[in-house]
């Protein structure tokens, strides 16, 4: 896979009058334009997604979507694949002529979103982010970086994207926290 570069500017790709695209790995395969979830279609063209969304940024081939699809791919299968990702482009950018968000590169896809518009990703940035701060001796609950505070899995950041907020006990943790 070749690194793709995060699209210009600072922000997701805006597909819909402004709104910022988001994606929810963790849990249920969603997609979100600001408030609104968008409709993915069946669990094949959601798997199809996760693939993409899992290496961001990043050409994943034809070859490397057929295995993450099928243990044994149909005879059409790429014809399938080229059916999703039409159907992707769709709903992730419904007004634009040429993809800017799910784009052909080669002989495979780019997803190009940023980092913080994929739940997972943050998700582990902010996980490294408390392993840096706990190497300082700095408490993680404290820096910011972990839970409520630093917006995981709230509605404000990630509508829909529903979860618990972990119980957050052991060494490092206080009920302040």
């Amino acid at each position: 896979m070749t690194e793709i570069g995060e699209p210009s500017g600072t922000s997701a790709p805006e597909p819909d009058g402004g709104e910022r695209l988001r994606l929810c790995l963790l849990g249920p395969v969603q997609a979100w334009c600001g408030e609104r979830e968008l409709e993915l279609g069946p669990p094949q063209q959601r798997a199809l997604l996760t693939a993409l969304a899992l290496r961001a940024r990043r050409i994943v081939s034809v070859d490397e979507l057929l295995d993450a699809l099928w243990e044994e791919p149909p005879a059409r299968a790429a014809a399938i694949v080229r059916t999703y990702v039409s159907r992707l482009r769709r709903v992730l950018e419904p007004d634009r002529v040429h993809p800017s968000v799910l784009v052909s590169s080669g002989s495979g896809y780019v997803l190009r979103l940023p980092a913080d518009c994929v739940d997972t990703e943050v998700f582990e940035d902010r996980v490294a982010a408390a392993g840096r701060a706990r190497a300082r001796g700095t408490r993680p609950g404290r820096s910011g970086c972990c839970g409520r505070r630093a917006g995981c899995g709230t509605a404000s950041r990630w509508p829909g994207c529903r979860g618990r907020s972990p119980r957050r006990t052991g060494p490092g943790w206080s009920s302040a926290g």
